[in-house]
């Protein structure tokens, strides 16, 4: 049993004064009315004020009363958002809030007064920190002390059904999340990314039966369920900066686990979504470390030790998934029938933010059912991309792909580009020798000779069920697949041995990786052929329409991005992905009406899922910005090319034998390294610094760890992602 260091009174009445007007954040004169009313005494200290309104959430319209006499105290006019009421129970956030203002840590949440749509509140002075500052370790601190502090105290409930009060309430979790599925539904709502009813009730219920499993039983605490930066103020002026929490509309009693990965999530923000932002291992772990440093503290509790800290962190991860079906449902059930979000400003995209978040909700359950009902249903209708959740802030107008290629000829591609005045495809097949310059990026002929003693077929469950789609909706069991890029030829085998699939054409312009892709070939047998040739340059031995499924595995990353000006920039801006644009276009020409295209890819947030990436983490974040084209840019790139009925599924396979790829010392061979691209680029300097970074945490006992981290982190978040399009 937790202790409880406060106890704070449950109001049963709301005894607070109300006035039956209706507040529109448009009207001043309606304010100033609502304002006089319910706080007579307050407007007579503060003379005179005025209305301004403050950067909203997703949820009220908030105007601060602003006083003009000096050392009059601000009040705050929260306008609730259309159709919340079904959403939020604002009779217990009322009561919520009347108890939290009796302590001495949460003074700044009473209320004054209601009107129709609103209330009046006390205004916690202070700023909104920002995304970054918010994950500084001083800020973590103080962030993690408000955490402790809530967590701490003992808010009873109300009561239920003419009960008396309780003081051990329940966890909400799993009675909110049906509750917004309900109402999502009764909406008439319909669920993204190909889920059905079914699908989202057994996740659920699959859920609760991890937390159920958990060793020991997961803390039950007061918790705020919505610890993002905009729901916190920095206090400059009278506490040395402490962290205040604000705005306890989703406030219940909770597993306090789901209230600490919620705001772990919090980092990326939410409009738009930057999933790169998440917090690395090591952010992480110290984070829960200060937490749980923080809680004992403030507790009066013994010292918080290692062990302590780890059952901590393992509880946190089985609860990850559960932010996603909170919000992700949360989202579903506001887009269907919301109107305008702090009203008078854009619309927040509802549907875009509920297809992100249940997309990582589960993945390896998503996957499962979602490609098999978003790609085999033949029904033609188009599934919700993540087009409208950007994954990058700041996005710039980027120019075509036309347009930077004529900008710079030379473009550096896998397999090659000619330049912009050569773009038309050879008058016969390319031999070998006559394929354009292959890309910088990598040796692939020497990478060839150690390519295949570590990888596997990752992503080919993802595959296998595009390709069943495919037979079903085309009706033929004798498919012409192309694997294209296919490299040393190692999905070949795979490929062929598919439910539907007649004959697989591998395409590949490097001559070491297509030489022994040649080899398989042979060993196959007859229905499975090897082609030199580039996807930015097909061999026109290849005729338009050719292929029922074309597949790009993990190769799209090889084809080089650039900046509008035409090289690849180090400034941090995004950059554009001309040669990847082009392959896609190019592979839309090579398949018949109706056909398939599943493109394996790493997103950029997924690097954060391996491992021995944080040996090179400066080089993987330019990697990542300047060869991992987001989500968004699929989508969007797809339909410009004629692609509709757009899904992704998150790959959670390990694209290395699991035993080589949790190998502690792999990274200390240079075979090992070859069968990663993302090691290309590296001095010998750079090589050896991660090696030695490597030793070194191996020596001090930190290597286990991270790898263990790392891998919880993989299986939710996945190692690279399926996009599957229908042309």
């Amino acid at each position: 049993m937790l202790p409880a260091v406060l106890l704070v009174a449950y109001v049963c009445a709301i005894d607070v004064p109300h006035v039956d007007l209706y507040a529109d954040p448009l009207r001043s004169a309606t304010l100033n009315k609502i304002v006089h009313e319910l706080a007579p005494s307050w407007v007579q200290r503060a003379g005179s004020f005025s209305c301004e309104r403050l950067g909203g959430g997703l949820t009220n319209s908030v105007i601060r009363a602003q006083p003009v006499a000096p050392g009059c105290e601000s009040v705050l006019v929260r306008i609730y958002g259309e159709d919340t009421e079904h959403m939020i129970d604002r009779k217990h956030e009322l009561r919520t809030l009347q108890a939290l203002s009796k302590s001495k840590y949460f003074p700044h949440t009473g209320v004054l007064g209601t009107f129709h749509n609103g209330r009046l509140e006390k205004y916690a002075p202070g700023r909104v920190p920002t995304l970054d500052e918010m994950r500084a370790p001083a800020m973590v601190d103080k962030v993690c002390a408000a955490l402790a502090r809530l967590h701490l105290l003992k808010v009873p409930s109300p009561p239920r059904d003419g009960e008396a009060v309780h003081d051990a309430p329940a966890p909400s979790l799993f009675p909110t999340l049906y509750r917004w599925l309900n109402l999502a539904l009764a909406k008439g709502a319909k669920l993204p990314l190909g889920l059905d009813e079914v699908a989202v009730r057994a996740a659920i219920d699959e859920l609760r039966g991890r937390i159920d499993s958990l060793g020991g039983r997961p803390s039950v605490v007061f918790c705020h369920n919505d610890v993002s930066a905009g729901n916190m103020v920095v206090d400059e002026e009278g506490d040395s900066g402490a962290v205040h929490l604000i705005d306890f509309e989703y406030a219940t009693y909770n597993y306090r686990s789901f209230d600490l990965a919620n705001h772990l999530f919090e980092y990326a923000g939410s409009g738009p979504i930057c999933w790169d932002r998440l917090p690395t291992a090591a952010e992480e772990a110290d984070f829960l470390t200060q937490y749980a440093r923080a809680f004992r503290a403030a507790a009066a509790a013994d010292a918080t030790d290692a062990a302590h800290v780890r059952a901590l962190h393992a509880e946190v991860e089985a609860f990850k998934p559960a932010t996603h079906l909170f919000w992700g449902l949360w989202a579903l059930a506001r887009s269907a029938g919301a109107g305008s979000d702090d009203a008078g400003t854009a619309k927040f995209d509802y549907r875009g933010y509920a297809s992100e978040r249940l997309a990582l909700a589960f993945p390896a359950h998503v996957t499962a059912r979602a490609t098999a009902t978003s790609t085999g249903t033949g029904t033609g209708k188009r599934v919700p991309t993540h087009a409208g959740v950007a994954t990058h802030s700041g996005a710039h107008t980027k120019p075509t792909a036309a347009a930077v290629v004529a900008a710079k000829p030379a473009l550096a591609l896998r397999g090659g580009a000619k330049s912009s005045k050569d773009m038309s495809p050879p008058a016969a097949p390319a031999a070998a020798a006559a394929l354009p310059p292959e890309s910088t990026f990598e040796d692939y002929g020497d990478a060839s000779k150690h390519y295949d003693v570590f990888r596997v077929d990752a992503g080919i469950a993802q595959i296998a069920a595009g390709v069943a789609a495919a037979k079903a909706r085309l009706g033929t069991d004798a498919l012409r697949v192309l694997d294209a890029g296919c490299g040393s030829g190692n999905f070949l085998g795979s490929l062929a041995t598919l439910d539907g699939v007649g004959e697989v054409v591998g395409m590949e312009p490097n001559d070491g990786m297509r030489a022994r892709a040649q080899a398989k070939a042979q060993a196959l047998g007859g229905n499975v052929s090897v082609i030199a040739g580039s996807v930015v340059e097909p061999p026109t031995a290849l005729s338009a329409g050719s292929f029922d499924v074309v597949v790009i595995n993990q190769m799209i990353h090889h084809l080089d991005g650039q900046d509008a000006q035409g090289d690849a920039d180090a400034d941090g801006s995004p950059v554009s992905f001309p040669g990847a644009e082009l392959a896609l276009g190019n592979m839309a020409k090579l398949l018949r009406p109706g056909g398939l295209l599943l493109v394996n890819f790493q997103d950029a947030h997924q690097i954060e899922a391996t491992w021995y990436y944080e040996l090179i983490k400066p080089h993987m974040l330019e990697y990542a910005r300047t060869r991992l084209a987001p989500r968004a840019w699929y989508a969007k790139t797809l339909g410009k090319h004629g692609y509709h009925d757009v899904a992704f599924h998150v790959v959670t396979q390990l694209y290395f034998d699991e035993a080589a790829y949790l190998d502690p010392h792999g990274p200390e061979q240079e075979s090992w390294r070859r069968a990663d691209s993302a090691w290309a680029g590296l001095e010998a300097a750079e090589v050896q610094a991660a090696v030695s970074k490597l030793k070194d945490m191996a020596a001090s006992g930190e290597l286990p760890q991270l790898i263990a981290d790392k891998e919880q982190l993989r299986k939710l978040i996945g190692m690279s992602t399926t996009v599957a399009a229908w042309h």
